[in-house]
């Protein structure tokens, strides 16, 4: 195996330049730890002195490289959720527009205007077109029936 120099601010310690696959295994066990993550953990599970495993994570960076995936865990997880936020959307849209078809065909009524301007305002947010202005007459019959003209 080829040594190397790397050394770690604190300790000042020879590494080796690549992590064995001890101290490897010795990240990968810190890195399982989570919120309860101790070095002297660390130590305890491996048999070594603290002062050893403070120099194995001050050389091999383990803090920056919790760091750097818990960037990449976080990006994951956001495109997961903003692809199940998108597809949601997509559905909710898709019933919202149902439902607009179904009153232009007359198969629903409208019963309270305030639904119904929720229900455009709704998916003019959706979809991120603005809806134009339209003027919305009533006829009171046996049942409302709106009427929507477009200005």
């Amino acid at each position: 195996m080829a040594f190397g120099t790397v050394r770690s601010l604190s300790y000042q310690r020879r590494l080796p330049l690549k992590e064995t696959p001890e101290q490897k295994n010795a990240y990968l066990f810190y890195q399982s730890l989570g919120g309860e993550r101790s070095l002297p953990v660390v130590a305890q599970k491996f048999n070594k002195g603290i002062d050893t495993i403070k120099t194995w994570s001050a050389g091999f960076r383990w803090q920056e490289r919790l760091m750097t995936q818990e960037k990449e865990d976080q990006v994951k997880i956001w495109e997961e959720k903003s692809l199940e936020l998108t597809e949601a959307k997509k559905k909710l849209v898709d019933i919202l527009c149902n439902v607009v078809q179904d009153l232009d065909q007359d198969k629903l009524q409208v019963e309270n205007i305030r639904d119904l301007r929720a229900l455009v305002e709704i998916l003019s947010k959706l979809t991120g077109q603005e809806i134009p202005k339209t003027q919305v007459n009533i006829k009171a019959e046996n049942a409302p029936t709106l009427i929507i003209q477009d200005d």
